[in-house]
């Protein structure tokens, strides 16, 4: 993997169980999806994130993924544990989970934070499954499902 920037930020909010998660979603929470594209490779990270009935906020609770424009991919992994300590723990795992997927997609050897695994957080699913392989080429379907989206411009 070159030492670019990131070329697409996405955030999917799914008030149930999205049809490519594993596992169920606990009451009271909504699924969050991050989608991290650096030019043909894709990372994915999901956290739960506890709404007490309301709905979400999306631009707002995805404010803090702007930082990532600044970073090339490889500076992702440092920054990510330097800029994270700041946020909230969901937001934290959720964006490890997704960059350690796109490191693995591009094959890359950069070591993610230590201390991530003692939070409760997954990659989407653990082992790349055909299913979300396939809802990332229908877009589509990622946006039927989803309750409220947002991007962030990458240049």
């Amino acid at each position: 993997m070159e030492n670019g920037k990131l070329t697409g930020i996405e955030l999917f909010a799914f008030p149930s169980r999205p049809s490519f998660l594993y596992k169920p979603v606990r009451s009271g929470c909504w699924y969050i999806l991050l989608k991290l594209t650096y030019q043909n490779k894709v990372g994915y990270g999901g956290c739960e994130v506890p709404v007490s009935g309301k709905g979400i906020d999306l631009i707002k609770w995805g404010a803090w993924l702007k930082a990532f424009r600044s970073y090339s991919v490889q500076e992702l992994p440092e920054a990510l544990h330097q800029i994270g300590e700041a946020w909230p723990i969901q937001q934290q795992t959720l964006a490890l989970a997704a960059l350690y997927d796109l490191l693995e997609a591009g094959s890359h050897n950069s070591k993610i934070a230590a201390g991530a695994a003692r939070h409760e957080s997954y990659r989407v699913p653990s082992v790349r499954s055909s299913s979300i392989q396939q809802a990332s080429r229908e877009l589509p379907a990622l946006f039927d499902q989803s309750a409220a989206y947002y991007s962030i411009l990458c240049r």
